[in-house]
């Protein structure tokens, strides 16, 4: 899921929403049974995933880049 934020700057509750609905559809063609409370999931997990992640980031910056880290170990 972040991986695809950071490849395509989509918005996290799209990119969430895309994925809960394609594993619905999946499992849907595989026989498994859809109800009211899989497709509300669907719906709905993406915007809060949106709404969540911003309050549960950890403070302190943004995670170093591998060139850096690799700088880091020759020394």
């Amino acid at each position: 899921m972040t991986g695809l934020r950071a490849r395509t700057s989509w918005p996290i509750w799209a990119i969430r929403t895309g994925l809960e609905g394609s594993v619905l559809v999946i499992g849907w063609l595989l026989g498994g049974q859809v109800g009211l409370g899989t497709v509300a999931f669907v719906v709905f997990v993406g915007p809060l995933v949106h709404v969540a992640m911003p309050l549960l980031r950890v403070p302190g910056g943004e995670p170093e880049k591998p060139a850096a880290r690799a700088r880091a170990r020759s020394c």
